[in-house]
């Protein structure tokens, strides 16, 4: 339900902006069941808001714009400026202001989200042993070591780890995915522990699985403690790993040397199997030959 801003707050096409509507607005998201992280996020965005305004305090249509700047000029990245827009925009949107809204923000075309390196992955993975936090261990891994879309992460569960596949969706074409042997052992032992003999691995106390924003707090907060730009603390940054780690062994494969190897292999097989001099099933002596008399 919108808060309508009552006729005195419309000043020359303008919404005067207290603390106080400020704090309406976010006990407003916590009824509504935001999670605690991104409600601090969003009173710290509009605090930067108000504080950006003239003396007057009142929002106007270039006050978002001129918040961009504020940030800008404060060192904020690109992401934590459009969290800020986000912020102001859902409260103008909640005061029934839209006409103040900058729904065209950042968008950032020539903008490159943070990579995260395999050295920093490989820290990650030693902080959360240090830590003894296998949970945030097992999502970072899971991630870096299979192209599992974030949305499939309810289908891994105690069976899934138990056969080694993860289902694939239904949809023509796709096949499941398989779980590399060391991560697979490092899971059962995981669910062992944990007594998770049936439903997803990664749950919530009453047994769900957790969501897309639980899932990028603990990797966020994993990243904190490890020193490495929270940025990078979430499943599409992870995947951006497993892709680029994989698109660079392809590129350094030789098929035609690979053909012969794979190809030489088998020669050696049938070799050791039937060969000649090997004593195999055409050992010709042994066996008296064609041609024995």
């Amino acid at each position: 339900m919108l808060a309508h801003a009552p006729d005195f707050l419309r000043v020359d096409s303008g919404l005067p902006l207290t603390m106080d509507m400020i704090d309406a607005y976010l006990e407003d998201l916590q009824k509504k069941g935001r999670q605690a992280e991104t409600i601090r996020a969003y009173r710290k965005s509009l605090c930067h808001l108000y504080e950006s305004l003239p003396e007057q305090k009142i929002i106007r249509k270039e006050s978002l714009p001129d918040l961009k700047d504020f940030m800008r000029r404060r060192g904020y990245t690109a992401g934590t400026i459009n969290v800020g827009i986000s912020a102001a925009n859902g409260f103008l949107h909640y005061y029934d202001r839209r006409d103040l809204q900058l729904i065209e923000y950042d968008r950032q075309k020539n903008y490159k989200a943070p990579r995260m390196t395999r050295s920093e992955y490989l820290h990650l993975l030693r902080t959360a042993k240090a830590l003894d936090d296998m949970r945030a261990y097992l999502l970072v891994k899971l991630f870096v070591t299979t192209d599992l879309p974030i949305h499939s992460l309810p289908g891994v569960t105690a069976q899934a780890v138990s056969d080694g596949l993860i289902p694939a969706p239904a949809k023509k074409g796709v096949k499941p995915l398989r779980i590399p042997q060391g991560l697979r052992e490092e899971f059962l032992t995981y669910t062992k522990e944990n007594g998770i003999a049936s439903g997803p691995v990664f749950r919530k106390r009453n047994g769900e699985a957790i969501d897309r924003k639980m899932v990028d707090l603990y990797i966020r907060q994993l990243c904190e403690k490890a020193g490495i730009d929270p940025a990078k603390g979430n499943p599409r940054c992870l995947k951006r790993l497993y892709q680029s780690t994989r698109s660079e062994i392809e590129s350094q494969i030789n098929l035609e040397a690979l053909v012969a190897q794979l190809q030489n292999t088998m020669l050696d097989n049938e070799q050791r199997q039937i060969g000649w001099s090997k004593g195999g099933s055409l050992d010709l002596e042994r066996n008296g030959g064609i041609f024995a008399r």
